[in-house]
């Protein structure tokens, strides 16, 4: 059987989205490209491998990303050349940091890179104990904040931490001053993923604007 000769690709290949996302993710990452590009192996500093790739598209109107570790994967939905190198190469190094923090014993990963992505989009986020749990706290201005959760139903009891160990899902909620709740702006059935953190920032956004003297 014959392949095609190895050559750059246009305007760019999974390879190169892979090794843009390790250079994301920091100086002790690397990658390591796939046979013509397309696909690439993100390396972690302690060894695991996170393999970038196209999804499966069979439901899907173009083709999509995305990333494996064992068992584990993340299809990042309707990513394709359109988006961009930059957008792309983003959005895979959240998603993998997000598994990475999944496999992680440490409790505060997910709330880590929740307030991560946050302070990408030029907010900061703060973590605050309440009588049900903990909670990720993204201040705004006239007192008004957002609390960030997962939620979990030990017995009867509804609580809520910001890296549960078993969640039933993650939640956004805008508060007045004095913390009473004025409605929910987002709400994920499923763990902390990729499309919440963004999601939440750009609700965020708009809920709770940065003032000029915030802005970044």
């Amino acid at each position: 059987m014959s392949h095609p000769a190895q050559g750059p690709e246009t305007p760019f290949s999974i390879a190169n989205i892979a090794r843009t996302a390790a250079l994301t993710l920091g100086e002790s990452w690397s990658s390591v490209p796939g046979v013509f590009g397309v696909s690439g192996t993100v390396h972690a500093p302690d060894g695991r491998c996170y393999l970038v790739e196209v999804g499966d598209t069979s439901n899907m109107s173009r083709p999509s990303l995305c990333v494996w570790h064992d068992d584990d994967q993340r299809v990042l939905d309707a990513a394709s050349e359109e988006d961009g190198l930059v957008h792309l190469a983003d959005t895979v190094a959240v998603t993998i940091r997000l598994m990475h923090y999944a496999d992680s014993p440490a409790p505060w990963n997910a709330g880590h890179h929740l307030r991560a992505v946050l302070a990408a989009h030029g907010r900061t986020a703060r973590t605050e104990a309440h009588r049900d749990g903990a909670y990720i706290v993204l201040a705004g201005h006239d007192g008004q904040f957002v609390t960030i959760s997962g939620s979990t139903w030990p017995g009867d009891e509804n609580c809520h931490d910001y890296a549960p160990t078993d969640h039933d899902g993650w939640t956004a909620v805008l508060r007045d001053a004095d913390g009473t709740q004025t409605r929910v702006i987002y709400q994920s059935p499923e763990g902390l993923n990729h499309d919440f953190a963004e999601d939440t920032a750009l609700l965020a956004a708009v809920v709770l604007p940065l003032t000029p003297a915030q802005a970044p």
